[in-house]
C-alpha cells in the first residue's frame, strides 16, 4: 500500500521533516528551504524522527516528505523505514547516501518508494527533486 497525502498539495500543505545528526547539514538545508513554501522540521536520529513521524502522521498535517540521512544513530535509517511500515505510516522520501552504500541503496528501494541523492550534492540539485517529489504527490491524487 502506497500512501498519498490526500489533500491537494499547496504550499501550507508541504510538510517536510530533515532526519540527520549532521548539524552542518540541518542547517544548510534548512536554511535552504527558508525560501520555499515548505514547512520543515528537523530531527537528529532516527528515534526523534520516528516520534515526529507518528505524532504528526495523526494530525490535519503529516510529513508529506522525509529527507533522511542515510546513517542516523540510535535507529537506523533503514530500521526507520522498517518501523514506519509496521505502524502502516508511508510517505515519500530522499535518502541522503555517501558514495559507496550500493547495497544499502538496494535494500531502501526493495522497501521504500524514494528517491536517493548521494553525497556531496549541491542544494539546489536536491531542491528540484523535493519539488518533482512534490508534483508527483499532486499528480497522484
Amino acid at each position: 500500500m502506497l500512501y498519498v497525502y490526500s489533500m491537494k498539495t499547496k504550499p501550507e500543505n508541504r510538510h517536510v521533516l530533515i532526519a540527520s545528526d549532521e548539524e552542518i547539514l540541518q542547517m544548510t538545508l534548512l536554511k535552504a528551504f527558508q525560501r520555499t513554501d515548505y514547512q520543515v522540521y528537523s530531527a537528529k536520529d532516527g528515534l526523534e524522527a520516528l516520534y515526529l513521524v507518528k505524532t504528526f502522521s495523526v494530525t490535519e498535517k503529516p510529513f508529506n516528505l522525509l529527507l533522511v540521512d542515510s546513517q542516523l544513530p540510535k535507529l537506523s535509517c533503514l530500521e526507520l523505514f522498517q518501523q514506519l511500515r509496521k505502524l502502516e505510516i508511508y510517505t515519500s522520501a530522499i535518502i541522503i547516501t555517501s558514495p559507496n552504500q550500493k547495497k544499502l541503496e538496494q535494500k531502501l528501494r526493495s522497501i521504500e518508494k524514494n528517491s536517493i541523492i548521494k553525497r556531496p550534492f549541491l542544494v539546489n540539485d536536491l531542491l528540484n527533486i523535493v519539488e518533482q517529489v512534490f508534483e508527483n504527490i499532486s499528480g497522484a491524487r
